[in-house]
């Protein structure tokens, strides 16, 4: 690998800092998780915005954390490598070139 480049490999809620020559922060992040269960999320957000948010809809929040649940480690889903080590297979992988500081030499 060229110097000042890198790979990465995000998973789940596993995101990839890096900091730039520049001194810019980049976050780069597997974001599939918000893209399931959008009904029942939606439906605890009206919730909240007629009662508040917190833990006060425990029918809304059973349903959300069901249908995530139902999504993880599936085809179309989003993955978590904790409670499947092969989901690692299905990470987002992405390069950068020219930009990135090294990493500091480990002890």
């Amino acid at each position: 690998m060229e110097p000042n480049h890198g790979r990465s490999l995000r998973i789940g809620d596993n995101p990839v800092v890096v900091e730039h020559t520049n001194g810019r922060i980049e976050v780069m992040r597997d974001d599939r998780l918000d893209a399931v269960a959008q009904p029942e999320h939606q439906a605890l957000l009206e919730a909240a915005t007629r009662h508040g948010f917190g833990f006060d809809h425990p029918d809304e929040w059973r349903a959300l954390v069901a249908a995530q649940r139902r999504a993880r480690n599936q085809p179309g889903g989003y993955w978590i490598a904790e409670a499947t080590p092969e989901a690692a297979d299905h990470g987002l992988t992405g390069s950068r070139s020219g930009t990135a500081s090294p990493s500091p030499p480990t002890p």
